[in-house]
């Protein structure tokens, strides 16, 4: 489809969904840095708004959201309060809650109307969830996403029904209900799905790394173990052997040079290298990626100085 219609912002747009959902995330930016998708063209606008999310980078779309919405069009029907929900999200990422609880304030005053006209709306709902999840307001939010989970029964839907399921895992991994959380993108892991934002790609284990609505599952074992990927058992036994390596090092406190701005303390802790090590199968001779940035960096200075 590329090759036919290359300029195509949907197709590209969506193309990037695809490398997000990879974990991919430097080839996602490639491909949505020229875009510049029109105010109603909500779908690759959200693509872009959660590639800023994912990147923890949201400064520079606010503005473009505050001016689409500044004069909303009337024929986006909700979508106008659900694009003013990833205002609110970005500027939360960005570090201004007070502004991203007035969005969300006035995005439920705008969904609300639209969901008496469409009860069975399970993308409405959804958005209404997460707008409650959004302000706090607990009750709410678990109970829409209970309602959108009734409206397209996973049993009854296999195309639709997984997306109230990620709506679900999302509200409560945010609103402190990590139980349910984790048995809901356990469930997702474990069948064919589309998402339930932006590019409706799967909730995949790297969109689960990058992903700031779980950071509260961060520390769970149960997250952890989620966020591996399946890989082939020789990179499994590679990467292995380095966290022994690692764990030997730890349990020995050999001690390493320092550098700029740190002391001669080891590092992570065995628990947290434990926790933090994954399986890099992006080259040829795998060594580990890690999925905490801070444990990342302190890999990566190994590396340099081995090299």
């Amino acid at each position: 489809m590329l090759d036919v219609t290359p300029d195509d912002v949907d197709t590209l747009a969506q193309k990037a969904g695809i490398a997000q959902a990879e974990g991919d995330l430097p080839r996602a930016a490639a491909l949505l840095a020229p875009l510049h998708p029109p105010a109603d063209d909500t779908g690759a606008l959200e693509i872009q708004v959660y590639q800023a999310i994912l990147e923890r980078r949201p400064a520079p779309i606010i503005p473009r959201l505050e001016e689409i919405l500044a004069k909303p069009d009337p024929a986006l029907g909700y979508n106008n309060g659900e694009l003013r929900f990833w205002l609110g999200w970005a500027q939360e990422v960005a570090g201004d809650h007070a502004a991203a609880q007035e969005s969300w304030r006035q995005a439920r005053s705008e969904l609300e109307p639209f969901l008496k006209e469409q009860p069975d709306n399970y993308i409405l709902i959804g958005d209404l969830a997460l707008t409650n999840m959004g302000l706090g307001d607990k009750a709410a939010a678990l109970a829409l996403a209970e309602r959108a989970m009734t409206v397209v029964p996973l049993e009854k839907d296999v195309v639709d029904g997984p997306a109230p399921i990620e709506i679900l895992a999302r509200v409560a991994a945010r609103l402190g209900e990590p139980d349910r959380a984790i048995a809901a993108l356990q469930k997702l892991l474990s069948i064919p799905s589309e998402g339930a934002l932006a590019s409706r790609v799967p909730l995949t284990p790297a969109l689960l790394r990058l992903d700031p609505m779980f950071d509260p599952l961060r520390n769970d074992p149960r997250f952890q173990e989620l966020i591996l990927e399946r890989i082939p058992k020789s990179l499994y036994n590679k990467g292995m052997k380095w966290y022994h390596r690692l764990k030997l090092c730890h349990n020995k406190r050999i001690s390493r040079p320092r550098t700029a701005g740190e002391g001669s303390h080891f590092g992570p802790s065995e628990g947290e290298v434990r926790h933090r090590i994954l399986i890099d199968v992006k080259g040829p001779a795998p060594t580990a990626v890690v999925a905490d940035p801070a444990a990342q960096g302190w890999l990566e200075n190994r590396r340099q100085r081995k090299n």
